[in-house]
């Protein structure tokens, strides 16, 4: 059996499932893992679809020869009168087209991320955090969630590219699929060992890129492992966020980690749970820093005047202690307008 026909073999049989079922966690007492088990390619790959439409994220083609894809979630200052929360793919169009499909898919997975779970809205670079409900993820929580929504895009980047070569094979998506940090191969080298667990699978596909060696744009270049590159670009963009530049008009903030239930949710935004299915494997929520990235953590902390050695409110505890709940923040964070007339003062995140 080739590694691509591994993936039609999990397809029992085809089953309806609404949109909203697709959030593997949403309710703790009724496993629904299983649906994912038994869904056939055709069927995944609708829903993926469905479930990116109703994001209403904009796809604009530039040209460029960087990144084949990247998603842009908040522009800090945009300008007064237009919305901060971008939700814009940019897809360049001088890489080929099977690796700009397979990077639509990874781009696409990130925009579903962002409009399923309102911990993500809890950034240093969305102003409502900045003046009206100023709950931030910790530094700490924010290099966890850098790292959860990679490996979740990766790892289910990989499954996607596989229904799509169960549906319609060709040598050249398939050449592209298996070029990427985690690939269809490795999903099938997981399922084989355990072919009535998708979720658990996919979990372990994830753990693939943790020591791959990102991409090098010269040979001079030293090696950095791709999951070291996240984490110093998480740590990067949080030294550079606006929250740390003096504002008269910045609320004072409450900042937050992630709880587990936030764990989950990361990993089940689309598709069935990767990181647990009631509690998240401790694999996931460690950030195994090394020394440097360690020391920056470090700075952060004093500089925000966080004490790690005490416990930070969960997101939903920050918000009842504001008088909001995530509902409303969501709603208010993808339509809040940007009142301010300063350019931008740093480069717009890019994932």
């Amino acid at each position: 059996m080739s590694a691509f026909h591994a993936f039609n073999s999990y397809a029992k049989y085809d089953s309806d499932l609404s949109q909203g079922c697709c959030d593997d966690n949403s309710s703790p007492d009724n496993n629904i893992i299983s649906i994912w088990d038994n869904l056939c390619s055709g069927r995944i790959l609708d829903i993926f679809e469905a479930k990116f439409a109703a994001t209403g994220c904009e796809i604009q083609i530039e040209n460029g020869d960087d990144a084949p894809a990247v998603y842009t979630n908040f522009i800090t200052f945009p300008g007064a009168g237009k919305p901060t929360f971008k939700n814009m793919i940019t897809v360049h169009e001088e890489r080929n087209e099977e690796q700009r499909r397979v990077s639509l898919l990874h781009e696409k997975l990130h925009a579903i991320q962002w409009d399923c779970v309102p911990e993500l809205h809890a950034s240093p670079y969305n102003q409502l955090t900045h003046e009206d409900v100023p709950v931030i993820l910790s530094p700490r929580s924010w290099v966890l969630a850098t790292l959860l929504t990679e490996r979740d895009a990766y790892a289910k980047t990989a499954w996607l590219s596989g229904a799509l070569l169960n549906k319609s094979y060709t040598d050249q998506f398939a050449a592209a699929a298996a070029a990427e940090i985690v690939t269809p191969q490795d999903v099938a080298f997981w399922y084989g060992r355990f072919p009535d667990d998708i979720g658990f699978v996919l979990g372990e596909a994830s753990l693939v890129w943790d020591n791959k060696i990102r991409a090098k744009s010269s040979a001079d270049e030293p090696d950095v492992r791709l999951r070291d590159h996240y984490i110093d670009r998480a740590l990067d963009m949080y030294e550079n966020s606006f929250r740390l530049k003096q504002s008269s008009s910045a609320a004072e903030p409450v900042f937050i980690d992630l709880d587990d239930a936030a764990v989950l949710a990361l990993g089940s935004s689309f598709g069935p749970s990767i990181f647990g299915k009631h509690t998240p494997d401790p694999v996931f929520k460690a950030l195994n820093l090394n020394e440097t990235q360690q020391k920056r953590l470090d700075a952060l902390n004093i500089a925000l005047g966080i004490d790690p050695a005490q416990t930070l409110p969960s997101f939903d505890e920050a918000l009842e202690r504001l008088g909001s709940e995530r509902a409303a923040f969501m709603a208010h964070s993808k339509t809040f307008i940007d009142r301010e007339t300063q350019p931008s003062l740093m480069t717009v995140p890019e994932i």
